[in-house]
């Protein structure tokens, strides 16, 4: 009998909690829904609302600078950064006094709309197309990419060369082929799968939005639009696709690549270290890459070992740019290269240089 009363308040217990857990993950979710309706009706009274049909869902559009100027450019994320319309305007500022620059994001960043669709390159560019189409947004453009947003200006160029004014790669994916058949080269997206679950559930709502970080240098306006973005892309089926189809897309289109003479431009950012001096300037390297990149048959002193480091870092780095790099921008050909070493994130450490090697580049007589 006392087994049988002990079972039955384990099993009582047991209800409790689940029952306390399925309250909890019900307050949760509709407290996602309703900082979404918020979230979208902030992003509206700031001007960052501008959605543009594409179908079963709509694109995020926002069009800054002179409609009629020189130049209509065309901002393109790298993979997983839901808000390029705020760090990469730091950079464009400058752009937008002659220039109409564009912020398209792709299904699923920021405040677009998502899809189970998958998201081949294809699929992607025909996206953009359509948005710029729908929104009366006119050729030729001047497709300006960052990181894996190369690889679909890549595709764009080489499919619709009549569409595209020139490109500006900034610090974009190194394109080469890869072998698909290899396990190595699949990439993993589990943790994007989880963010999405947890997101769903409102549990990874709640976590992100206490936990995201603050960049000192924005507005408090800025850093609210950030934050809305970031979390809105958590909840996405298309950023999960687009992880998975990273190394696939890279290769399919390195395989269609067009060589042709439209003008471009790569700012290499990440790969652009030729000296130490270059690199110390940058923050230098920090013990843990220090020692994965010697490790682990180094037996000498700890300044020799970050000696050795160093070294095959820039080896590293001048590997790329001649085997990797180079082969790319000739594939591509009319491709110019230009230094800048820094971050991956180049336009939001160094906007200014940025902005002045991109006018340089679209516009050669200003001075």
């Amino acid at each position: 009998m006392k087994a049988k009363k002990v079972f039955k308040r384990i099993f009582k217990a047991i209800l409790i909690i689940f029952g306390l857990l399925l309250v909890c993950i019900i307050i949760m979710f509709v407290n996602r829904q309703i900082h979404l309706k918020t979230d979208i009706e902030y992003l509206k009274s700031k001007g960052y609302y501008n959605p543009v049909s594409v179908g079963s869902y709509s694109l995020n559009l926002l069009d800054f600078g002179k409609k009629d100027g020189k130049h209509t450019i065309i901002a393109m994320a790298g993979y997983g950064i839901p808000d390029t319309c705020i760090t990469m305007r730091k950079m464009t500022l400058s752009l937008e006094e002659e220039n109409r620059v564009i912020f398209l994001d792709r299904a699923g960043y920021g405040a677009s709309g998502d899809t189970k669709n998958e998201m081949t390159a294809e699929y992607i560019v025909e996206d953009y197309r359509k948005a710029l189409e729908n929104a009366g947004i006119n050729a030729p453009y001047v497709l300006m990419a960052h990181s894996i947003g190369g690889v679909y200006a890549t595709y764009w160029e080489s499919k619709y060369p009549e569409e595209i004014e020139a490109v500006v790669y900034i610090d974009a994916t190194e394109m080469r082929s890869f072998d698909l058949s290899d396990n190595r080269n699949v990439d993993d997206v589990s943790y994007e799968k989880l963010l999405l679950k947890l997101d769903r559930m409102g549990i990874g709502h709640i976590a992100l939005r206490a936990f995201l970080p603050k960049n000192f240098d924005y507005s408090k306006e800025e850093q609210r639009i950030e934050d809305i973005m970031s979390l809105m892309t958590a909840d996405s089926d298309a950023l999960v696709s687009e992880g998975k189809n990273k190394l696939v897309n890279t290769t399919n289109v390195w395989d269609m690549i067009v060589t042709n003479d439209i003008p471009k431009l790569y700012i290499n950012s990440s790969n652009a270290f030729q000296t130490k001096e270059e690199v110390l300037e940058n923050g230098g390297l920090d013990d843990k890459l220090i020692h994965n990149l010697t490790e682990p048959y180094f037996s000498g002193s700890e300044e020799e070992r970050a000696e050795e480091a160093y070294e095959i870092y820039l080896d590293e780095r001048k590997y790329v740019r001649e085997h990797i790099l180079q082969p790319y921008f000739e594939k591509l050909g009319n491709c110019e290269m230009t230094l800048l070493p820094g971050e991956h994130l180049i336009y939001q450490q160094k906007p200014d240089e940025c902005s002045m090697i991109i006018k340089n580049f679209l516009d050669p007589t200003v001075e």
